[in-house]
């Protein structure tokens, strides 16, 4: 799923120290370089807002791009 991704959350940031924060960070772009990650913790509340922002108003750059192959594809033929 990370390799994916156009986001990652990362939660209970409360609970890590930084430097398992950074690791987790590091796992995540050593898979995928362009993943956008935000963190949160839904115990303090901190980073829900941005969370549910990414996903209410987040768009996906892949999506978008695969949704114009196909209209193309649509509108002009080809393969």
């Amino acid at each position: 799923q990370i390799r994916e991704a156009d986001v990652c959350f990362v939660n209970k940031i409360d609970a890590a120290t930084p430097e398992e924060i950074a690791k987790t960070e590091q796992f995540i772009k050593g898979i995928n370089e362009h993943c956008e990650i935000a963190h949160m913790s839904a115990e303090t509340g901190e980073g829900i807002s941005h969370a549910c922002d990414l996903i209410e108003n987040g768009t996906s750059p892949r999506y978008d791009d695969s949704v114009e192959a196909e209209r193309l594809k649509n509108e002009y033929g080809g393969e």
